[in-house]
């Protein structure tokens, strides 16, 4: 439909646009192309202080080696200067000291601390399974090489449990090393 304006100019109504003309498009284009300009400026400035903080790093970085490498020398050295528990004669004289019917189940040594020594005893026909352990600390005791690495052994838990039809004692001696 075509609409005439018949009015006098003085009296006309501006003519009504659509919305999109409305809008103020130079404002809108200044402030897009500065974005753009900010943005464009910035991301390279930004990339740039991460290069050269990158660089300040791996500079530091390199300064570090040669301290790092007399670290790990010394580190090694004292591993090699410590003195070393030989366990393999304490292992035997644990192995060697067992009684029958009586098996170690865990051991465990802290430097410094005592050796624990778990394990369990399956209770025989005379009904006593903590005899079994006691046999033990005494086979332990009489080893003349016991008193070269360990002060004394005692007595720290026992435990009774059921497996089937069989009673088992669990027990946990501590060993003191000697020193």
């Amino acid at each position: 439909m075509i609409q005439i304006n018949l009015l006098p100019p003085e009296m006309r109504v501006a003519a009504r646009g659509s919305a999109a003309a409305q809008l103020p498009w130079r404002r809108i284009g200044f402030w897009v192309a500065g974005l753009a300009m900010l943005i464009s400026v910035v991301l390279p400035l930004n990339n740039g202080l991460r290069a050269h903080r990158l660089e300040r790093l791996r500079g530091e970085w390199k300064a570090l080696q040669p301290q790092l490498e007399k670290l790990k020398q010394a580190v090694i050295l004292q591993g090699v200067k410590a003195p070393q528990v030989k366990w393999s004669p304490r292992l035997a004289l644990l192995a060697d000291a067992l009684v029958p019917q009586v098996w170690l189940t865990h051991l465990e040594y802290a430097q410094g601390k005592n050796l624990r020594v778990e394990g369990s005893a399956l209770v025989g026909l005379a009904g006593d399974g903590s005899g079994q352990v006691t046999q033990f600390m005494q086979h332990l005791k009489e080893r003349p090489e016991f008193h070269q690495w360990f002060d004394n052994v005692e007595l720290e838990s026992v435990q009774h449990r059921q497996i089937q039809n069989e009673e088992i004692v669990d027990f946990v001696l501590l060993l003191t090393p000697t020193g």
